[in-house]
């Protein structure tokens, strides 16, 4: 199976506060996604997972490296004709589904946006198409008349997976769409993507902070800190045998579904001191600080992302390759 997606040598630089440095949302990041795949994408909050998906969508500019969709480079922003082509194949479903939807539109418009932005379809076909995706994701068609404001989370979230599937793209990425909804909904909404996945032959790049949630729905999965991928492999594998140290206390976090288990089982001690991502970069590991391994060389030289055996990357001096 062929990569529908590259990421070469990506790096993205925010405007540090009151003249300082830039902030590296994301440094050197390299990765392939399959056509007809799932990848999740999971690390703590200021990873730079959310920034790696902007910077897929178009919506941030990266400062050094290449993207590729199936096999050419994806047009910068500043170029508008090639980038509005290109945004057709490549789709977004955001993390708050009340945020992302405007409000002084209704459903109908908010739907029929897209239509309008990459016409495809006579105009007069607009409205029958925004009703056969409500219908689609859950809703009904006399929903088309109703505000963001009159539903719920769950309901909004399913008008963001209208949006972003009405244009029929090849690859969408998923920023934390369940994240902000209910546990009860959670399901469902999983549930309805892979549905739509499996109907449309989607490839999904799925962002999120649950580990458990990402390990069901992926078959790869790739593991980011402070910017950097630190390891990548399937989903299986990885959350059986993790490499990495960070990944390994990722899988050690995980709640077990055992309440007896979980109220005996024994964690590892937290760090001392979490590093401030925004001043303090270490010259080697970046995880060297919070890793009970780290020795000399971990905090002078900066690992390598190399591959491990059995389809798998890890950035770690102290994994042992075969």
């Amino acid at each position: 199976m062929s990569a529908l997606l590259e990421v070469r040598g990506l790096s993205v630089l925010y405007p540090g506060a009151r003249r300082a440095a830039p902030v590296r949302a994301l440094d050197e990041v390299s990765l392939a996604i399959r056509a007809g795949s799932v990848c999740g994408l999971v690390g703590e909050s200021g990873s730079g997972k959310s920034t790696l998906g902007q910077a897929i969508a178009g919506l941030v500019e990266p400062a050094h490296g290449q993207l590729l969709f199936d096999g050419q480079p994806l047009p910068r922003r500043r170029r508008r004709a090639d980038f509005r082509r290109q945004a057709r194949a490549i789709q977004m479903v955001f993390q708050d589904p009340g945020g992302s939807l405007n409000p002084r539109l209704t459903t109908g418009e908010i739907l029929a946006e897209p239509l309008r932005l990459h016409p495809d379809a006579a105009p007069g076909a607009h409205a029958e198409r925004v009703s056969a995706w409500l219908q689609r994701v859950g809703l009904r068609a006399e929903h088309a008349a109703r505000y963001p404001h009159e539903f719920s989370g769950g309901q909004r979230q399913r008008i963001g997976i209208a949006r972003a599937l009405i244009l029929e793209p090849r690859f969408v990425i998923c920023d934390e769409p369940i994240s902000a909804l209910d546990v009860s909904v959670q399901a469902q909404i999983v549930n309805l993507l892979a549905d739509l996945r499996r109907e449309l032959d989607l490839t999904l790049l799925f962002i999120a902070h649950d580990l458990a949630m990402v390990r069901h729905v992926s078959d790869r999965i790739a593991v980011m800190y402070r910017g950097r991928l630190v390891e990548e492999g399937p989903a299986a594998a990885l959350c059986r045998a993790p490499l990495h140290p960070y990944t390994q206390r990722l899988i050690a976090a995980m709640p077990l579904p055992d309440p007896c288990r979980e109220r005996t089982r024994r964690h590892a001690p937290a760090p001392e001191a979490i590093a401030d991502y925004t001043t303090d970069t270490p010259v080697g590991c970046l995880f060297a600080p919070r890793c009970p391994l780290a020795d000399a060389r971990c905090r002078h030289e900066r690992p390598a992302l190399r591959e491990s055996g059995q389809d798998r990357r890890v950035a770690c001096h102290h994994v042992t390759l075969p």
